[in-house]
């Protein structure tokens, strides 16, 4: 790539300003310029919400799945989650993707707690969670411990558990 481009720096008559000018990508346009279009281009426009994050963390999965099996359907189906994720963000009926995305985060959010809370347990070293039996309240205790009786503060319930 180096001897390429240094054969056109030598074409184009050794002008520094011209060359870089067409290794930055179009001639004559700078990057405020680029970064102003982007900038008007999305303005009025949905953009990126929690559902379009989801809508690429699915795509993302997708991807992964039909890299692996070779499935033609799930090219299809990568290629139409794709369109929606693409309609979604330069979509400029904001109003009802911001109902959209209300519905969607109602609708996911016992899935992402779970998920939080799945990765807070996997992230806590020095606690161990268990259920009251009788309750089924959520009870942190200290780990390495050995045998300890755990009492529940919602029920007074007692239990033995090894930590």
């Amino acid at each position: 790539v180096l001897p390429m481009l240094q054969k056109q720096k030598e074409s184009l008559g050794g002008r520094p300003n011209t060359f870089l000018r067409i290794c930055a990508g179009v001639p004559g346009i700078s990057s405020e310029m680029r970064n102003g279009f982007f900038t008007r281009f999305m303005s009025g426009r949905c953009g990126i919400d929690e559902l379009n994050i989801f809508i690429a963390v699915v795509l993302i999965i997708l991807s992964g799945a039909s890299y692996f099996t070779q499935n033609a359907i799930l090219y299809a189906v990568e290629f139409l989650i794709l369109l929606l994720l693409l309609f979604r963000m330069l979509s400029k009926n904001i109003e009802r993707r911001a109902t959209e995305n209300r519905a969607s985060i109602k609708l996911l959010s016992p899935l992402t707690k779970s998920i939080r809370r799945w990765m807070h347990r996997i992230k806590d070293r020095e606690n161990r969670y268990y259920r009251c039996p009788r309750c089924y309240a959520r009870l942190r205790v200290p780990r390495y411990r050995g045998e300890i009786t755990i009492t529940c503060p919602v029920c007074n319930h007692n239990f033995d558990k090894m930590t």
